[in-house]
């Protein structure tokens, strides 16, 4: 019971940390980000060389082994993203007046390179640890992954606390596809559907007699718990942005908020008086001039 507690303490710290680290990276100037750059992939690619030699290790070293490495390939596909190095086609915002799937298919190609980026990492992952059985690499990815996907999906279709003042100036753009007038029918049906992975990996994780298989199964249930209540903040006026308003305090107090046209809306240009946390992902912006706090995603 002690390893699941620093279990579950390793990975929320993990991912407090892991976040304002990507984002403060995201916030220095361009001269500093090239060697920023270079730092992400020198961790990247010892991210690769230790899932591939986590996959032997039947120990919970080797669990923290592959759980970590994971997250080193993760935190360089975001850094390339919020580097604006690896997005989409499409740099501009929303037209006002877009709608329906052509709405769909402009927030597709906002962010479509990096789409196919997480699909070739997540296949370099899955190679890299098929020679062994420690699988708790891929799946961690594989979880970041999945929720990253329907954070990024549920603020498109509508989550009323989806803008963010952490967002680089340089992505800004993307506010325009995010829509938070409303709730979708999505919101609530993943918030629901979620709780029962979240249930079977606390089962699992409770019930396992191999110490490394059940600390694996508490670093998945510690993340899957975050993400659900990472959803839950698209939609409670809660905000979380003040975790991680330390990785970009100056800049983003100092930045204006612009404001996003709702890209169904008519008219393209005028914005909220403030921004908040979003993970990653197109979506559409609010249509009335309110101030509006939250939804992050640590997994953007």
């Amino acid at each position: 019971m002690v390893d699941l507690a620093i279990a579950g303490l390793v990975a929320l710290f993990v991912w407090w940390l892991a976040t304002g680290v990507v984002m403060f990276a995201a916030w220095q100037s361009d001269r500093w980000q090239k060697w920023l750059m270079v730092v992400f992939t020198i961790g990247a690619l010892a991210g690769c060389a230790g899932l591939y030699a986590s996959a032997g290790m039947q120990s919970v070293t080797g669990t923290y082994l592959g759980f970590g490495s994971a997250l080193a390939v993760w935190a360089w596909l975001e850094a390339t993203f919020l580097f604006g190095l690896i997005t989409g086609p499409r740099h501009s915002r929303c037209p006002g007046g877009a709608r329906g799937l052509q709405r769909f298919r402009l927030a597709f190609l906002a962010v479509r390179d990096h789409e196919l980026a997480l699909l070739a990492g997540g296949a370099v992952v899955t190679l890299l640890v098929a020679g062994g059985d420690n699988h708790a690499g891929l799946w961690t990815y594989l979880l970041l992954w999945g929720m990253r996907l329907s954070a990024k999906l549920n603020i498109f279709m509508g989550a009323p606390r989806a803008a963010s003042v952490l967002i680089p100036k340089r992505l800004r753009y993307l506010t325009s596809y995010f829509r938070t007038d409303r709730i979708s029918w999505l919101l609530p049906v993943t918030i629901i559907v979620s709780i029962y992975p979240l249930w079977a990996l606390m089962s699992l994780a409770l019930g396992e007699a191999d110490a490394h298989r059940a600390v694996a199964f508490m670093l998945l249930t510690t993340f899957m718990a975050l993400a659900v209540l990472e959803h839950i903040f698209l939609v409670l006026p809660v905000s979380d942005e003040q975790l991680w308003l330390w990785a970009a305090r100056d800049r983003a107090a100092s930045e204006p908020a612009r404001d996003t046209a709702d890209c169904g809306g008519g008219e393209e240009g005028r914005s909220p008086a403030h921004m908040t946390p979003a993970r990653t992902a197109p979506g559409e912006t609010r249509a009335k001039n309110t101030p509006h706090k939250r939804g992050t995603s640590s997994w953007t």
